[in-house]
């Protein structure tokens, strides 16, 4: 009978780490911390544009409003009284609240021809017309989304 020599194997721990494939348990939760805060950064930026983009669309489509207002004033045959008044129109799927004040011109206006000779024109001949669109039903400081200022001119018939 052969005698067995019982082997002790001493497992060298600084042995094992250096052939270990993978991650420590604190490196993944950087990775993560890292991660959330980059998601987190970009979702915040992406609802700011979203925000920022629909703001936008609102302004424009305000602004074709008041266009669309003053254009109403300019053609009418008689001359705008001064003073204000309040309208309510649905356009762009949308209600807007319109706030228009009628003005004498505060100054002299000095126009440049294509003849290069300047005209001059009388205040009692000019209106100032100013018009605030608002969003929704109800005139809001919050809710003003543009504002056009504008002059129409009488004409003599």
């Amino acid at each position: 009978m052969k005698l067995q020599k019982k082997i002790k194997i001493k497992y060298d721990c600084t042995f094992m780490r250096s052939n270990m494939k993978g991650f420590t348990l604190l490196e993944v939760l950087v990775a993560l911390a890292i991660f959330s805060i980059s998601a987190s950064t970009l979702i915040v930026t992406s609802s700011q544009s979203v925000k920022y983009l629909r703001y936008a669309q609102e302004r424009v489509l305000a602004s074709w409003v008041a266009e669309e207002a003053f254009k109403q004033i300019s053609i009418q045959k008689k001359f705008p009284d001064i003073g204000s008044s309040n309208t309510k129109s649905t356009a762009y799927n949308r209600k807007w609240y319109i706030k228009q004040i009628i003005s004498e011109a505060e100054s002299e206006i000095q126009i440049e021809t294509e003849t290069n000779t300047n005209t001059i024109i009388n205040l009692a001949s000019l209106r100032s017309v100013q018009l605030i669109v608002y969003l929704g039903s109800e005139e809001d400081e919050g809710s003003k989304i543009y504002q056009l200022k504008g002059f129409i001119r009488r004409i003599k018939p």
